[in-house]
């Protein structure tokens, strides 16, 4: 009886501890964070006639560590499904297998009124962000008066002053018309219906039998230096007015200028209350006689030192020409996005660069690879890998990994003879982005043009001197092991160049010198 009972006191045992067991591994996998990843965020259905159904559009749908169903749900007009072609609502459930999710949800837009309908598809599961995609779409009614054109946008770009532009144009259709069609263009935009013909502010196109196709003839004859950004309106009694969009830009080569590289700054995903890395913008102006204002957008700073942000910035000329860079952060209060212009005006002269970033909880971010060759040109396939992931970059030299957690995460990049560049890179609260080049596997090729570096060894300063170029300008670049680049600027003084690395870390890294026809390339070792 007393073996029976030892024995009845073992299974008990036994079966409590890997319960227990089973119970941690269960609290281990559930108390990972759960994530919806859902592509792409905004679907346009265009105009769909009153009654009818548009073309069955979708989006993919990808959860990570669910605990529950998700519930989708979408707007009026709209209707969606998980089974493409049938049983379509305006509320759906994606049950998730052992708390994963890869799957595809369809969208239906059925309009009742002849209206312009937006929408929004909700994604909702416990613990995890809510997603959303955008719905758009127009009801139309097929009996009403209606005016369609074609494209809906003109860019002129840079225009003499009291000059004319080239000649576009756009298709202009109007159905079951009752008037004709009367096209107006704004200030210094002209149109006519034969490219030959008088160019006039405002024309006439007569409908025959409610029916309308031409071909509308635009110049752009700017009369002030500024940018133009207005519409050409289409009207007709009953119809919705359409406008066709145009812009230019007029210029004066004695007028004060401004030019911006680059014109557009996004800044991807950035945790809240967190200033992202700096990007930044060259300014350049000619004929400047004020001061240069630059106003940042809400959530933005900037800098013009790249240590004191604000947001606001004024920067002086010297002897009318202005040169200097901008430093732009990004600093999210809340979960959304922001978009926004920084202005940069002296006098009657505006030049905008768009800046977009989003401020997010998730714990997910995104690492984008840019690689380039020794001459900085982009390489289209090379392998680039990181952690658990590996894709080889496109014709531009860019490589996209997204939903990457935060942490430390090793990475390797190789391509053809090139020896192979492993590195690492910190995943803390916003997208990260480096660009790597290859460097050549010569080391010896500074002799042959008499190029020194000294002291090299070097604690951080040294000089680079440059004796046999006739170039006035010359480039140098400079890499650390792992491919990224330190430093890339131009050498303005031929024979001696001080350069001061003191700030970063000891190690191996690569020099290369450019002119226009060569490069060439060696070591230095800073300890």
């Amino acid at each position: 009886m007393k073996k029976i009972n030892l024995l009845f006191v073992f299974i008990l045992s036994f079966n409590f501890i890997i319960a227990q067991s089973i119970n941690k591994f269960d609290k281990s996998v559930t108390s990972k964070a759960g994530s919806l990843v859902i592509s792409p965020l905004y679907l346009n259905f265009g105009n769909v006639p009153i009654g009818e159904i548009s073309i069955e559009k979708s989006c993919s749908v990808g959860g990570t560590y669910l605990v529950a169903d998700v519930m989708v749900t979408v707007g009026s007009g709209f209707l969606l499904t998980s089974n493409s072609g049938q049983d379509y609502n305006d509320t759906i459930y994606l049950t998730p297998t052992e708390g994963f999710i890869n799957t595809s949800v369809f969208v239906i837009f059925q309009p009742g009124f002849p209206q312009m309908y937006t929408g929004l598809v909700k994604f909702e599961s416990p613990d995890v962000s809510n997603k959303l995609v955008t719905v758009f779409g127009v009801g139309l009614d097929s009996t009403l008066p209606t005016i369609t054109a074609s494209p809906f946008y003109f860019n002129f770009g840079d225009v003499q002053i009291n000059e004319s532009s080239e000649v576009q144009s756009y298709i202009l259709t109007g159905a079951n018309l009752t008037e004709d069609i009367v096209v107006t263009a704004p200030v210094d935009f002209m149109v006519s219906l034969s490219p030959e013909a008088d160019f006039l502010n405002s024309i006439t196109v007569p409908q025959i039998d409610g029916s309308v196709e031409t071909v509308v003839f635009v110049k752009f004859m700017p009369t002030f230096v500024q940018a133009y950004a207005s519409v050409i309106s289409n009207v007709s009694l009953g119809a919705a007015v359409v406008n066709v969009g145009v812009i230019g830009n007029c210029i004066d080569i004695y007028a004060p200028t401004l030019v911006a590289d680059p014109l557009f700054l996004n800044f991807g995903n950035v945790s809240l209350g967190v200033s992202s890395t700096p990007q930044q913008y060259l300014l350049t102006g000619l004929n400047i006689s004020e001061f240069v204002e630059i106003i940042a957008p809400v959530g933005f700073e900037i800098s013009s030192d790249g240590l004191n942000y604000s947001s606001s910035v004024y920067l002086e000329p010297t002897f009318g020409l202005l040169e200097a860079t901008v430093y732009v952060a990004f600093l999210p209060e809340f979960e959304q996005l922001y978009t926004g212009v920084i202005s940069n005006t002296t006098g009657l002269v505006v030049t905008n660069i768009p800046v977009t970033g989003i401020g997010t909880t998730s714990t997910n971010f995104t690492v984008n690879f840019r690689v380039t060759d020794q001459e900085l040109l982009p390489i289209a396939g090379a392998q680039v890998t990181l952690g658990s992931f590996a894709d080889v970059t496109n014709n531009n030299g860019v490589i996209n990994f997204p939903n990457i957690e935060i942490g430390t995460h090793q990475y390797s990049i190789a391509f053809g003879d090139y020896e192979t560049i492993l590195g690492s890179i910190d995943v803390v609260d916003q997208d990260v982005s480096l660009d790597i080049s290859f460097m050549p596997n010569s080391i010896e090729n500074f002799k042959s043009k008499n190029i020194n570096i000294y002291p090299n060894p070097t604690s951080g300063k040294f000089t680079i001197n440059t004796p046999n170029f006739s170039e006035k300008y010359l480039s140098v670049k400079i890499c650390d092991f792992s491919g990224k680049i330190i430093i890339d600027q131009k050498l303005t003084h031929s024979d001696f160049n001080e350069i001061d690395l003191s700030d970063c870390n000891k190690g191996i890294y690569f020099i290369q010198i450019l002119n226009a026809n060569k490069s060439y390339s060696s070591k230095l070792i800073i300890q």
